[in-house]
C-alpha cells in the first residue's frame, strides 16, 4: 500500500476522534511554540551572535587578581602580548566609547567602541561599505576616521551608500566615515560606531590602567593550553620587570564567546530545560492519548490482523497518524510563536535590550522553522513509536473475544500510569523552579540597596571633551551645570559621578593606610572607588553616618579628603574611629572625612564591597558622566527643564539615558523578572497538561471498570466509597509523581543556584508550596471522573454490552 494511502486513512482516522485530534495538536503546538520562542532567542543572543571567523579560534584575554576573578586588561598586557605572545596570530583591544554626535537637530548621544589597528581584520568582518581601519601601527592615523554601525547609519543617515567619504562631528571634532559594518555585526553590545585607538610610547608601559578588552586569535596548530602556559610566563616576567605595578595579577585565555556572551548563556540554560520539560510532559500526555485511543480500536486492530495484514503494515499506519498530529503541532505552534515572538521582544526593557545584540531584529525564520520541524520529527518519536509498536501486536483472542468488557485494560494500563507519574514528576519540577525564582525576585525588590531610589532622576551627560580639555574649564562646566540644574523649582539635590549604581561602571583601587608599615603592592587590599561630586550623597538618598559630606571647599587646592562605607570603616578600622585617619591610594595619602553607608554598587544581588569616595576636583578635574537629581515630587517632569538648562550652557553637551532610579533598578531586575516570568509560564503550562493527563486516566479508568463498579454498587457500595476508591488511585499516581519529581525539583533548584537570592535550593516553603498545589490540582482533576464513578447505575452498566 502507498504512502499516500495512508495518509488518506489516517486523516480519516483522525477526522472520526476529532477530540482526540484537537486536544493533541494543541497539546503538541503549545510544547513546540515554546521550544521555538527559547532557541530563536538562543539563535538570535548566542549562536549568531558573533558574526566572527573561525570563532573557535578566538580568545579573550583578562587578568585575574586575589579580589577580581575577571578583570579588564591593561595597555601595557595589550603591548606585551603584540610583542612576546608566539602562540598568538594576532591581538586587538577595545574600549567603550560614548560622546556627542552633533546635527540639524542637536547634538545625539552615541555608544561605540574605540578599536585598535587590525581589529576588525582579527574577526574576519568586512565592511558592507568602504574599509576599515588599515596598517598595524599604534601612532595616531593622519585622519580621523569612523566606521559606522548599520543601525546609525540606517537610522540617523537614512542608509545613505554614499556616506563614505563624507564628514561628521563627534565630540566638536571633525571625522571621516571611512566604512559601514554590515547589520548584526556587534561586539559583545548595540555599538553605533568604532573609532581609532592608538596608544603613546609611554602608555605601553602601563600596566595600571584598566579597561579594555583584549582579543586574540590562536596560532595555527596553537591550543588554549599552550597559550595559557606562554600567558603565565609573561605574567610572571610583567610583575619582575615592573614591581612597582605589581598587583599580584596572572594573565587567563577563555574562549572570545565566552567573555562576551557567557553571562547571557548561563539565563538560557534553564530555559532551554524549562522548555524541553514542557515537550516531554506534552509528549507523555499524548502517547498517553494515543494508548487510551489504541485501546479503543484493539477489536479493529485485530480485526486486520487476522485478515492477514502484518505488525509493520498496522505500526506504519499508527506512525503516520502520528506522524499527521506532529505536523499539525508544528504548524499551529509557529503560528502561536509568530503571535508571541513580539510580545517577548518587547518584554524585555529599553535598556536591557542595548546590550542584547540582534534582540530588536528578534524573529521566526527559516531556521527557527527548521528546528520546529526538528522538533516536530522527535516528537513523532517520542509520542507515535511506542504505542504504535504496542499496538500493532494484539491478543487476537482477546480482543475479538465478547468477553472483555468490564477490564480494566491491563494492556497499556501501567504504561499510561507511569506516563503520568513522569508528567507529575516533571512538572513538579518546573513548579519548584518556578517558585524558587518568584522568591527570589520577591525578595530582591525589597533588598536594602543603601540608597533611596524613589524621586532620584538619573542619565548620562556627555560633553566634547576638546572645548574642556582644561582642569579650570572643566571645574567652570560642572559648577554652572549643578548650579543651573539646582536652581529648576522641583529639584532638592543634584550631583555628578563616574559610578553610578547598577550601571556596571566600577574601578578599583589597591589602598593602604597611614600610620601603619607600608605594604607591598601585590598584597595591598582594595575596593570599589568611586568618584563623586559635592551634593552625591544627598541626591542619591545614601545616609551619611559619620562625619561630614564633600563641600565646594574641597577643591583641588585644598588637602585631599576621602569619605569612605561602612565596611571599608569596619575593616580597616574596627575600633570606629574611622574620621581623620588617613588612606593611601596611587600614591596620595586622603583623610577621611566621612563615612556612608554600604551601597550594593555591582548588583542588587551582590553584597556591598568595601568603597573609597573621592571628589572628582581633586582627582582629575574631569567632568562625570552621570547626573543624579533628586526631585521634590515627580522627577521625569523634570527631563525637559534639565536639557533646555544644559543646551544654554553648551549646546554640544547631551543628556540621554533618562531614567528614575527606580528603573534603573528595575532594568537591573528584568533578567529576574523574564526568567520568574518565563518559568512560571512553563510551569503553569506543565501542570495544566499533567493535570489533563491524570484526568485522562482516571476518566479512562472508570469508564473501562464501569461494569465492575456496576457491580460494587448492586451489592451494596456507597456513593462515597466509589468515590474513595477512584481518588485514592489518582494520589497514588500523585505521590509517585511527587517522590520522583523531588529529585528533579533539587536538581532544577542547583541548576537555578546562581540566580537565587535569599533562598536556599531546599527552601521548605517554596517546595512545600507547590507540591500543596499539585497535590490540588490533581485531586481536582479526579474528581470529575471520580464523581461519575458515584453515579454509576448499576442496572445501566449492568445490562451495558
Amino acid at each position: 500500500m502507498s504512502l499516500g494511502k495512508d495518509v488518506r486513512l489516517a486523516v480519516r482516522a483522525l477526522a472520526r476522534s476529532r477530540g482526540f485530534t484537537v486536544v493533541a495538536a494543541l497539546s503538541l503546538a503549545l510544547g513546540i511554540a515554546a521550544c521555538t520562542l527559547i532557541f530563536s532567542a538562543l539563535d538570535t543572543l548566542i549562536l549568531r551572535a558573533l558574526p566572527f571567523e573561525a570563532l573557535d579560534r578566538l580568545v579573550g584575554i583578562s587578568e585575574t587578581t586575589r579580589d577580581c576573578p575577571s578583570c579588564s586588561s591593561s595597555v601595557g598586557d595589550y603591548a606585551v602580548l603584540r610583542r612576546d605572545a608566539r602562540a598568538l596570530r594576532g591581538v586587538a583591544t577595545t574600549v567603550p566609547w560614548s560622546g556627542t554626535l552633533a546635527g540639524r537637530d542637536g547634538a545625539e548621544r552615541v555608544e561605540g567602541r574605540r578599536v585598535t589597528p587590525g581589529f576588525f581584520a582579527l574577526l574576519g568582518a568586512r565592511p558592507a561599505l568602504g574599509r576599515t581601519f588599515d596598517g598595524d601601527s599604534l601612532a595616531p592615523p593622519p585622519l580621523r576616521s569612523v566606521v559606522l554601525g548599520d543601525r546609525l547609519w540606517r537610522t540617523r543617515f537614512g542608509g545613505d551608500s554614499t556616506i563614505v567619504g563624507r564628514t561628521i562631528t563627534l565630540n566638536g571634532l571633525a571625522y571621516t566615515v571611512t566604512g559601514v559594518m554590515p547589520p548584526r555585526f556587534a561586539f559583545g553590545g548595540v555599538d553605533d560606531l568604532w573609532i581609532p585607538l592608538w596608544f603613546s610610547p609611554g602608555q605601553e608601559r602601563d600596566h595600571l590602567s584598566h579597561g579594555y578588552l583584549l582579543a586574540a586569535r590562536l596560532a595555527p596548530g596553537a591550543t588554549r593550553a599552550r597559550l595559557q602556559t606562554e600567558l603565565d610566563g609573561i605574567s610572571k616576567r610583567i610583575a619582575a620587570t615592573y614591581p612597582e605595578q605589581n598587583l599580584g595579577m596572572r594573565l587567563r585565555a577563555r574562549p572570545l564567546a565566552d567573555a562576551l556572551v557567557g553571562d547571557i548563556r548561563r539565563y538560557f540554560v534553564p530555559l532551554l530545560a524549562g522548555v524541553g520539560f514542557v515537550l516531554l510532559i506534552v509528549c507523555a500526555n499524548v502517547a498517553n492519548l494515543t494508548l487510551a485511543r489504541a485501546s479503543e480500536r484493539r477489536r479493529e486492530i485485530a480485526l486486520r490482523a487476522a485478515l492477514g495484514a502484518r505488525r509493520w503494515r498496522v505500526a506504519r499506519q499508527l506512525l503516520v497518524e502520528s506522524a499527521l498530529l506532529a505536523a499539525a503541532g508544528v504548524v499551529l505552534g509557529l503560528g502561536v510563536a509568530a503571535v508571541c515572538v513580539p510580545v517577548l521582544r518587547g518584554g524585555v526593557p529599553a535598556h536591557l535590550r542595548q546590550s542584547l545584540p540582534g534582540w530588536d531584529a528578534l524573529a521566526l525564520d527559516a531556521r527557527a522553522a527548521g528546528f520546529s520541524v526538528a522538533v516536530g520529527v522527535a516528537c513523532v518519536l517520542l509520542f507515535g513509536v511506542v504505542p504504535a509498536l504496542r499496538s500493532s501486536r494484539p491478543d487476537l483472542s482477546a480482543a475479538l473475544s465478547e468477553g472483555s468488557r468490564g477490564s480494566t485494560s491491563a494492556d497499556g494500563g501501567s504504561l499510561r500510569r507511569a506516563l503520568v507519574v513522569a508528567q507529575l514528576a516533571l512538572a513538579l519540577s518546573l513548579l519548584a523552579g518556578g517558585a524558587l525564582m518568584t522568591r527570589s525576585l520577591a525578595k530582591l525588590v525589597v533588598a536594602d540597596t543603601g540608597f533611596r531610589a524613589e524621586r532620584a532622576l538619573t542619565m548620562a551627560l556627555q560633553v566634547p571633551a576638546r572645548k574642556y580639555a582644561g582642569a579650570d574649564a572643566a571645574r567652570r562646566f560642572v559648577e554652572r551645570t549643578r548650579a543651573q540644574i539646582a536652581a529648576l523649582p522641583g529639584v532638592a539635590a543634584v550631583a555628578g559621578t563616574w559610578n553610578l549604581p547598577l550601571s556596571g561602571e566600577r574601578n578599583f583601587t589597591q589602598y593602604d593606610l597611614a600610620g601603619r608599615a607600608p605594604t607591598p603592592l601585590a598584597e595591598q587590599p582594595s575596593a570599589t572607588d568611586a568618584w563623586v561630586t559635592p551634593g552625591y550623597f544627598a541626591a542619591l538618598g545614601i545616609a551619611l553616618r559619620q562625619g561630614r559630606d564633600f563641600t565646594p571647599q574641597d577643591d583641588s587646592t585644598a588637602p585631599r579628603v576621602v569619605l569612605v562605607s561602612e565596611s571599608f570603616a569596619r575593616r580597616a578600622w574596627p575600633a570606629g574611629d574611622a574620621i581623620g585617619r588617613g588612606v593611601i591610594t596611587n600614591g596620595t595619602t586622603y583623610a577621611v572625612v566621612g563615612v556612608v553607608a554600604d551601597v550594593r554598587q555591582d548588583g542588587v544581588e551582590i553584597a556591598a564591597t568595601p568603597a573609597i569616595y573621592r571628589d572628582i576636583e581633586q582627582t582629575s578635574g574631569g567632568i562625570p558622566t552621570a547626573l543624579v537629581v533628586r526631585a521634590r515630587a515627580e522627577p521625569t517632569a523634570l527631563t525637559a527643564s534639565i536639557r533646555r538648562a544644559l543646551s544654554a550652557i553648551d549646546p554640544d553637551a547631551a543628556i540621554a539615558d533618562v531614567r528614575t532610579m527606580p528603573q534603573v533598578v528595575g532594568d537591573y531586575l528584568a533578567p529576574w523578572r523574564l526568567l520568574a516570568a518565563l518559568l512560571g509560564a512553563f510551569a503553569g503550562a506543565a501542570l495544566g497538561i499533567a493535570a489533563v493527563g491524570i484526568y485522562g486516566v482516571m476518566a479512562y479508568a472508570v469508564a473501562q471498570r464501569t461494569h465492575e463498579i456496576g457491580i460494587r454498587m448492586a451489592l451494596g457500595a456507597e456513593r462515597a466509597r466509589v468515590m474513595t476508591m477512584v481518588l485514592r488511585q489518582a494520589m497514588a499516581l500523585v505521590a509517585a509523581g511527587v517522590a520522583f519529581g523531588a529529585l528533579g525539583a533539587l536538581g532544577t533548584a542547583r541548576a537555578l543556584s546562581f540566580l537565587l537570592y535569599g533562598v536556599g535550593a531546599g527552601d521548605p516553603l517554596a517546595l512545600g508550596a507547590v507540591v500543596a498545589l499539585l497535590a490540588v490540582v490533581a485531586l481536582v482533576a479526579a474528581w470529575v471522573p471520580a464523581r461519575r464513578a458515584a453515579r454509576v447505575d448499576p442496572v445501566v452498566a449492568l445490562r451495558a454490552p
